[in-house]
């Protein structure tokens, strides 16, 4: 107990520990001395530690360590050590997240993910919510495919599982400290032990912070600094043998600036009323800092998040135990982007909503010398409210036709989430070395749903009323006042109001494999699996009530066989995979065309589609020192029926044999890390790490003006450690070359344009850890 006030007064003064209390570290060896050997990787993909080559499906994981030596502070960063996973961003924010071609590309706050996100077997109910939650990790866990029996519906294009680093037995801290271009300091630090015989607890904080690094191109002016901040605290309790108790808590606060956008064509959707100022608005350089955005916008976040957590694992025998977790989460968030890439009101945004989601599981799992099973069920209620503000001052089509011209719209919705699942899941070793895999989940949800669109302004509610008493025919419609809504509905006379809705909806997803180890260190795998995400509603503005029709649940049917073989001693690890994945109903945000509006967002399902795969992942340590990997995939991912498209620029034209958005044929990652001794008890290293993403494009039907070009990502890496690594001094540098490229293009309203990534940045780290 004293050691761990002595760690914490330390901290807080801003002090290290004394010196007395580094511990030095040992590293495995292989039988003649040398320490070049590959690590055995231990996960809890089926929620039992288990070694991942004897998982039997496609998993990539790394150590909380691996992503600080090679940068990976967030998800976006996982797409250069994780081949299939690709992350945008969102005009109004919210990430989308998708692996092997699977995903769903929405920026309402309320939308579920189709790759879904866990942090200690919690699962993050809204991707907007996950962005800040990389800090502190014992590891990552990728798993791709659908992962519907045991992680319920929403993963139909698998799962990441973020695994907390927890407390220990001894008295640990550490920090990381490191500052790089544009002023970015990112610093974390974590203290833990023993509290007293049973009950251990650990603590971790993290802030980032750095000045803008966008710059715009028409004035002097700045965008893109960072403010975050991050927190974890953990309690482990073992009251007695058979039961142990785990508390914890996370949050984060971001206050930083919402990214501009580059603008790259000006599409009008009434070209007769396009402000002469857009019509003649520069096109934006294309290098990465360069951008513009409305200067007397506030385009700062407010976003603050939130989660508490129990869980109670109690052995009923030795052989098998009951798992209870139950968890809170809460976000707020205020935000201010710019919709436009322009410094014009064309479409600037102010964006406000909350959720709160309530979740409980309860399982029972057991195993015997040949049987391993697990069966149990859930529970998660949600409340989503969605607002966004959409300032059209400048825009062409913000005239109503014979009515004064409207500055403003207000888009809204709340969302009464309810789902509930029960699952069962079984290996089951046949014979010696071969084994069945088996699981079955029933979902259940229910979304109860009112949206709907605000005159804010006054000046839209005097069109509306006259347009429903010329579409009704009648004049006993009630007349919409000055902040009400206007949103038309032909099945009620064409009465404006809101939309009252409930989609309901259920399924069974279910899992059937085969493992066969045919010598030591080699698995053969296949398996077949059926997943689904549930149906979304959408935060949209529009005319009418159509606008805002969910898009139903959507299905994947996989098929996926594979290899894992640990070769040479330990010092080769090849792992394969070839996949097809049968789309039905896939959910996009797809476009349609508005009477009054034009070219408006909608969620659409397209019917059909295909995705078939091959990728491989090599890892190697073939001499003393020297680590690497290579991993790469390739997609052919194909819409087969969807006829009646309409794209980003109200096109009407089939999608069928085209590309599903965000989806490269190719992705390869490679990386490398040398070390060698520069004395007898100081090591120097040098990394340098490859990451190659193929040309896609981010509309459906695939539109010249929305393609995303291939591009070729160089970072290093380089510092000296201590034999017992416990500290690191490393000097950094991510796309060293500067190399020009965006993740993302979108037409919204009068304008087209991209989100860039980041040029070079480079800096230093110290890293550190006492005991």
């Amino acid at each position: 107990m004293n050691k761990l006030k002595i760690h914490l007064f330390c901290w807080i003064i801003g002090l290290s520990p004394p010196a007395a209390i580094f511990a030095e570290e040992t590293q495995p060896t292989s039988g003649d001395g040398s320490v070049y050997q590959l690590a055995e990787v231990i996960v809890t993909a089926q929620k039992r530690a288990q070694s991942i080559n004897s998982v039997g499906m496609s998993i990539e994981a790394f150590s909380g360590d691996q992503l600080k030596n090679q940068g990976i502070d967030n998800i976006a960063d996982l797409v250069n050590v994780v081949p299939g996973l690709t992350v945008q961003q969102t005009p109004f924010g919210a990430p989308s997240y998708s692996l092997r071609g699977v995903g769903f590309y929405e920026s309402s706050l309320g939308a579920g993910p189709a790759v879904a996100t866990y942090v200690d077997q919690i699962g993050i109910p809204y991707p907007t919510l996950s962005r800040l939650v990389v800090f502190d990790l014992e590891r990552v866990e990728v798993l791709k495919g659908p992962q519907g029996t045991l992680y319920g519906q929403n993963s139909t294009g698998g799962a990441i599982n973020f695994i907390a680093a927890k407390p220990t037995n001894k008295f640990e801290s550490g920090a990381d400290l490191s500052y790089g271009r544009f002023g970015r300091f990112d610093g974390e630090t974590y203290v833990g032990g023993p509290l007293s015989d049973t009950l251990k607890a650990r603590v971790a904080v993290r802030t980032v912070q750095s000045g803008g690094w966008q710059k715009s191109y028409t004035r002097r002016d700045a965008l893109g600094s960072t403010d975050q901040a991050m927190g974890r605290a953990l309690l482990d309790w073992d009251p007695i043998d058979q039961l142990h108790v785990s508390l914890s808590a996370t949050a984060w606060h971001d206050g930083s600036d919402s990214q501009a956008g580059q603008l790259i064509a000006i599409t009008p959707q009434v070209p007769s009323g396009l402000d002469p100022r857009i019509a003649a608005y520069p096109l934006s350089p294309l290098n990465p800092r360069a951008a513009d955005w409305t200067p007397e916008e506030d385009l700062t976040l407010d976003d603050t998040y939130y989660l508490f957590s129990v869980r109670a694992d109690y052995a009923l025998t030795d052989q098998v135990k009951l798992t209870w977790i139950t968890a809170y989460q809460h976000y707020k968030s205020e935000d201010g982007r710019d919709g436009d890439a322009i410094a014009l009101q064309d479409s600037d945004i102010a964006a406000r909503g909350s959720v709160n989601s309530v979740s409980q599981e309860l399982r029972l799992s057991g195993s015997t010398d040949r049987l391993k099973w697990i069966v149990g069920g859930n529970y998660s209620h949600d409340r989503i409210f969605d607002d966004y503000i959409l300032n059209f001052t400048n825009s062409s089509n913000s005239t109503l036709p014979g009515f004064a011209k409207f500055n403003f719209a207000e888009a809204y919705s709340n969302q009464n989430v309810r789902a509930y699942g029960i699952f069962a899941n079984a290996e089951y070793e046949i014979v010696p070395r071969v084994t069945f895999i088996g699981g079955v989940r029933y979902n259940s949800t229910n979304n109860d749903f009112l949206g709907g669109n605000k005159d804010v302004d006054g000046l839209v509610a005097p069109f509306f009323n006259s347009l429903s008493s010329i579409l009704c025919g009648c004049t006993t419609n009630t007349p919409i006042v000055p902040g009400g809504d206007y949103l038309l509905n032909p099945a009620n006379h064409f009465q404006a109001g809101p939309v009252v809705n409930s989609l309901v909806e259920n399924n069974v997803s279910y899992h059937a494999g085969v493992n066969w180890e045919p010598a030591t260190s080699t698995l053969l795998y296949a398996n077949i699996s059926k997943g689904y995400k549930a149906g979304s509603f959408p935060t949209e503005s529009g005319a009418g009530a159509a606008q805002l029709a969910p898009a139903v649940q959507e299905s994947v049917m996989a098929y996926e066989a594979g290899a894992k073989m640990t070769l040479a001693d330990r010092k080769v690890q090849f792992n394969t995979a070839i996949f097809q994945y049968d789309y039905t109903n896939k959910q996009v945000r797809g476009k349609a065309v508005d009477p009054i509006f034009g070219v408006v967002e909608k969620l659409v399902n397209v019917p059909k589609s295909r995705i078939r795969g091959v990728e491989t992942d090599i890892q190697a340590t073939p001499i003393r020192g020297l680590t690497l990997s290579v991993s790469g995939d390739y997609l052919e991912a194909i819409i087969t029926s969807y006829p009646n498209n309409i794209d980003d620029f109200g096109v009407a034209a089939s999608a069928v044999d085209t590309r599903i958005p965000f989806t490269p044929h190719w992705q390869a990652n490679a990386d490398g890390q040398y070390e060698w001794s520069l004395r007898q008890s100081l090591d120097a290293f040098f990394g340098a790490s490859v990451n190659y993403n193929g040309a896609t494009n981010a509309g459906i039907g695939e539109p010249a003006l929305t393609a995303i070009g291939a591009y070729t990502l160089l970072a290093l890496r380089a510092g000296v450690k201590p034999l017992g690594d416990h500290w690191r001094l490393t000097f950094w540098g991510k796309n060293v070359t500067s190399k020009y490229y965006w993740t993302n293009a979108q037409r919204v309203n009068d304008t087209t344009f991209r989100y860039a990534g980041r040029p070079a940045t480079y800096g230093f780290t110290l890293s550190m850890k006492f005991q």
